[in-house]
């Protein structure tokens, strides 16, 4: 009787921040991790921490916009490790800060090019292997930014909402052939975008910068944060398994995610965890291949 391998879990961002808490915690699962990031330095020093922790993996260099780069460490971490049965799409910039008609346009869709374009380019690198073994789960790190209005970080919310919509589209492609992709809001992370407005940090400049300073300060203050460590905890266990049925919904951290999963059915049925417009007609029955 085969033994079953251990996953291979490739990683976007995992440099530093959550991605980098995000492969520590796969490694300690047992999974092969794939770390993906352009700083070669930092790829290292999360793949010391990952054997520090006895945890198998290997390191890539790329770009997630370069599509080519892309597909070689795709290429490299198959022959490697093997093939990608997890993919993290964490790999994020916050972007501009301001308001729209006064930020720089090319920082403003050098943003959405990261965020929603990065993550297009790896989930098509690693389906066509995915559909094939018709086995793999996508998760797409997103954020309250995508499911809210969001002023003042116009590029980075327009993203993330295209983002959710990316994921409903393609679970709906994917479905019939066993893949799974997943919109996470991992919640208010005290580690990467928001580091800058942790206590102690400078705020930005300008009286907008302290404005927005201010209001991180009081959710840190109110505990509407959670660890690095809490975060991965909720993306590893949504790409477990367990929540396939949820495949192309929005899951925030703060969901009760034991109890979506057992209203699975109505969550599908009602269309819920999902970016709409109230009022509209059902969404018309996915078409099938």
């Amino acid at each position: 009787m085969s033994v079953a391998q251990p996953p291979v879990v490739l990683i976007t961002g995992a440099s530093r921040g959550i991605g980098r808490v995000i492969a520590l915690r796969f490694a300690a699962s047992g999974a092969r991790v794939a770390l993906v990031a352009r700083s070669s330095e930092g790829l290292e020093q999360t793949l010391a921490a990952v054997r520090v922790e006895g945890g198998a993996g290997a390191a890539f260099a790329a770009d997630v916009t370069d599509e080519d780069a892309v597909a070689v460490a795709h290429e490299q971490v198959a022959a490697s490790l093997g093939p990608v049965d997890v993919l993290i799409n964490n790999a994020g910039v916050a972007g501009p800060m301001g308001e729209m008609w006064d930020v720089d346009s090319e920082q403003w869709w050098h943003t959405v090019v990261v965020n929603l374009c990065g993550t297009f380019i790896c989930s098509r690198i690693v389906l066509p292997s995915m559909v094939q073994r018709r086995s793999g789960r996508i998760v797409n790190i997103v954020s309250k930014a995508g499911a809210h209005r969001w002023p003042y970080f116009t590029a980075y919310a327009v993203s993330k909402a295209a983002v959710i919509k990316l994921t409903e589209s393609l679970a709906a492609e994917t479905r019939q052939h066993g893949v799974g992709v997943f919109a996470v809001h991992p919640g208010l992370v005290r580690a990467g975008l928001t580091k800058a407005s942790l206590p102690g940090g400078p705020p930005p400049a300008g009286a907008l910068g302290e404005r927005v300073h201010a209001w991180f300060q009081t959710q840190l203050a109110d505990g509407r944060s959670v660890s690095a460590e809490q975060a991965a905890a909720f993306v590893a266990d949504i790409a477990s398994g367990r929540a396939d049925g949820l495949s192309g919904r929005y899951i925030a951290i703060e969901d009760d995610l034991d109890a979506l999963v057992e209203r699975t059915e109505e969550v599908r049925r009602e269309n819920l965890q999902a970016l709409k417009v109230q009022g509209l007609p059902p969404s018309p029955p996915e078409p099938q291949a």
